[in-house]
């Protein structure tokens, strides 16, 4: 798959007196080392040391409760020369772009839409001008409203959202749909729209780009059916010191806030002792419904 667009340009040169990228209101510094993910910032804070994000021109930035839309995430900064990826599924960070850089933002999909938290994680970012690419990943179904959603949070946010696109994965709830994606074919179709990305970027610069949905958006509310505890639960605590929204309780793993989780299956994914699903019915219910119009298999959608 290509969208060529002519042949790379130079790069201006950039100067050494304006940092690649800053973070706003960070109360991380003065700078003793780097890391690579909000979870490592946080853990570091948490353990007195000093540290600060990793820098650059090109960042990827991912929300990904089960992995799937890391791994889509990943793909895309093979693609892309001197990247650097941030995971921001646990908490996010205030971080400030420039103009001149580029920055990726790939969520899951949930009901049509950009999951809550991940709208929460995105609002934090400050685009200052810099480009943007919203990427969406869902379970085969469709992604209806999300990819707009999400360009349109990104704009709100500050950037040029001048790229957009749609994977297919495995789906959180119901892994026997769209069982092995991505695949390799989704995954060179993410390395490929890397590449081009940062090759129009060099081309032409920031310019923003039509992205498919409606407005109002799909109404979406989120699950009423979340993750029970079985018996096997050894109280480790992996799946509270991982949740995207602090629905577990850390003082009591098997106690769950409703209210608070959005039935991303993280827990469930995460759990060593397999103690943590949803309920059979629910799942079978939701096999059920989903097995007719997740039967023919969706490939990538790409906006350049």
């Amino acid at each position: 798959m290509k969208w060529p667009f002519g042949r790379k340009k130079q790069p201006p040169e950039k100067s050494s007196e304006v940092p690649a990228a800053v973070q706003l209101d960070n109360p991380y510094r003065p700078i003793f080392g780097s890391v690579r993910s909000f979870e490592e910032l946080a853990r570091a804070n948490a353990e007195g040391r000093n540290c600060s994000m990793e820098q650059n021109d090109r960042t990827v930035i991912a929300f990904s409760p089960t992995g799937s839309t890391a791994q889509v995430a990943h793909a895309i900064e093979k693609g892309m020369d001197g990247t650097a990826f941030y995971n921001m599924t646990v908490e996010g960070q205030p971080l400030r772009f420039l103009p001149g850089q580029l920055m990726v933002a790939a969520v899951p999909v949930f009901g049509g839409r950009v999951p809550s938290a991940a709208l929460e994680r995105i609002k934090k970012l400050r685009g200052n001008g810099a480009a943007a690419a919203a990427v969406v990943v869902y379970g085969n179904r469709a992604y209806e409203d999300a990819l707009l959603e999400l360009g349109t949070a990104l704009t709100e946010a500050g950037f040029v959202v001048t790229a957009g696109a749609a994977f297919v994965a495995r789906h959180s709830i119901i892994p026997a749909i769209a069982s092995g994606r991505p695949n390799r074919e989704d995954l060179d179709a993410a390395r490929e729209f890397g590449r081009s990305l940062a090759e129009k970027l060099d081309l032409t610069g920031p310019v923003p780009v039509y992205l498919p949905g409606n407005t109002p958006y799909r109404r979406y509310n989120g699950m009423a059916a979340k993750p029970q505890v079985g018996s096997g639960c050894r109280g480790c605590g992996l799946c509270a010191d991982n949740c995207p929204t602090g629905a577990i309780s850390k003082n009591d793993p098997t106690v769950t806030d409703p209210d608070k989780c959005i039935t991303c299956m993280r827990c469930v994914h995460l759990c060593p002792s397999g103690a943590r699903s949803l309920a059979p019915e629910v799942e079978d219910a939701m096999a059920a419904k989903l097995a007719r119009v997740c039967e023919k298999p969706q490939k990538p959608e790409i906006y350049l």
